[in-house]
């Protein structure tokens, strides 16, 4: 199977439904590898995908970031169309030799086919397994994301790219937001492929030393949110989103970066089953103009502004709490939980709504506080308030 017809593209299922003989027949060991000296399996193993510790932060040695949402979506598109079995890319694993390890396996290389896979609902798919040292391991997965490096396709098109920039900073052209270098990728280069694009930005961003800082920060889409849940949240972090029921809480969950959508859903889901709703709430990295807390206070702030114009007409109840907000700085917040807006960890289980006191242009809610929200109900003044129950003081 080495031509590269439509005969080689396997739809996802076929593949996770393959027997071990279809596996030995169907699929190489890749030779890239072989100087490196781990063993490897003979032929590639149908692994449960629940199995493998595979969320893309620090384990993906070799990337300096995490993949990105918008890499995250082609892949998954990629991968709905089927396995091009010509590309002889399965990921690879390595037991996990750690006594009473929560995982059976921890991923070397294929930290993005994970993601497609999940978000195109596979729950086992075939990987090679390779044992080996520390280092032998380490090589693995830097050379899986740089093998192309070792082939013709390199490609050196992005270098001139990139020197383009090196001539602009020294002409004094101020390149100092993100949205000033796409503007001047969009200017020269308009059809400039996505993956691509994003290479070169990070080498450019690097260029700009009083510019973007190279901090890691996470972003999120459902993908990562539900690998978060199962392989980094301690069990207080734990939630549930898209909709769902959430029993210990007795409301229905969101995840998501925009105010509006959990909005207007808790409204629909409130009038439909009689649950309150909470969201979680994740943000864009931050650029030189707008912080993390920044950006997570902005939508606190749309989400009163919401809630007070729908007051001004008339609306008397209001059915979302904010649960939280995503950990997303690496290096400053605890990545196992749950934060506020200035990312201190949010220690309790207990259900709260995070949001601070605030001025409201219709004086509506009269406060939030930091207390176990029990139920909403209307004062004398026909105010809706929340009753608290507190825990040593605001």
């Amino acid at each position: 199977m080495n031509n590269k017809n439509y005969s080689n593209i396997i739809p996802l299922q076929d593949v996770a439904n393959m027997s071990d003989s279809d596996l030995s027949s169907t699929f190489i060991r890749p030779a890239v590898y072989s100087h490196i000296g781990c063993d490897w399996s003979d032929a590639p193993l149908m692994i449960t995908l629940k199995d493998i510790k595979s969320e893309d932060t620090d384990v993906n040695v070799g990337r300096p970031e995490e993949h990105s949402v918008l890499e995250g979506q082609q892949l998954a598109d990629s991968y709905a169309k089927g396995l091009n079995v010509w590309e002889n890319s399965l990921p690879i694993v390595t037991p996990n030799t750690e006594p009473n390890a929560k995982f059976k396996y921890d991923l070397k290389a294929g930290f993005g086919t994970i993601q497609a896979l999940l978000a195109n609902g596979v729950k086992k798919f075939p990987f090679w397994v390779v044992k080996g040292t520390k280092e032998q391991l380490l090589r693995v997965s830097s050379l899986e994301n740089t093998k192309d490096l070792l082939t013709v396709s390199f490609p050196t098109g992005e270098a001139g790219i990139v020197h383009h920039f090196k001539v602009l900073l020294s002409l004094g052209v101020k390149l100092d937001t993100e949205e000033k270098i796409d503007d001047k990728l969009q200017e020269t280069w308009p059809g400039l492929n996505a993956v691509v694009k994003g290479r070169v930005k990070a080498e450019i961003i690097k260029l700009v030393k009083d510019g973007v800082k190279p901090r890691k920060y996470r972003t999120f889409a459902k993908v990562k949110v539900d690998q978060w849940l199962t392989q980094s949240a301690d069990m207080v972090a734990q939630f549930r989103h898209g909709g769902q029921y959430d029993p210990s809480r007795d409301r229905i969950g969101y995840c998501t970066k925009n105010a509006l959508d959990p909005f207007i859903n808790a409204v629909k889901k409130y009038n439909e089953t009689d649950h309150r709703s909470y969201v979680v709430f994740h943000v864009n990295a931050p650029s030189i103009n707008s912080s993390l807390k920044d950006k997570r206070q902005a939508l606190l702030d749309q989400l009163t502004s919401y809630e007070d114009s729908f007051h001004a007409m008339g609306m008397k109840f209001f059915p979302l709490d904010v649960l939280g907000f995503m950990p997303q700085d690496t290096e400053n917040e605890d990545m196992r939980k749950l934060v506020d807006v200035d990312g201190n960890p949010i220690e309790t289980s207990v259900f709260r709504d995070v949001r601070k006191s605030m001025q409201s242009k219709a004086n509506w809610p009269a406060d939030y506080r930091f207390g176990d929200i029990i139920t909403p109900y209307v004062d004398a003044n026909g105010i809706v308030q929340h009753e608290v129950k507190y825990e040593g003081g605001e």
